[in-house]
């Protein structure tokens, strides 16, 4: 399912990219580093 079947409106993933970026526990465990731009394209193709 995509955000958007979802009923997330696409002007909320700036907001959930941030609120993800402060999930610090889940962050220091990724192998790669994750830039707010990274967490947002994701969020951005989780919506198209």
């Amino acid at each position: 399912m995509r955000l958007c079947e979802a009923g997330i409106p696409r002007d909320a993933i700036e907001r959930m990219a941030a609120a993800a970026m402060k999930v610090t526990r889940l962050l220091k465990n990724n192998p790669r580093e994750l830039s707010l731009a990274d967490a947002e394209s994701i969020y951005t193709e989780a919506y198209e």
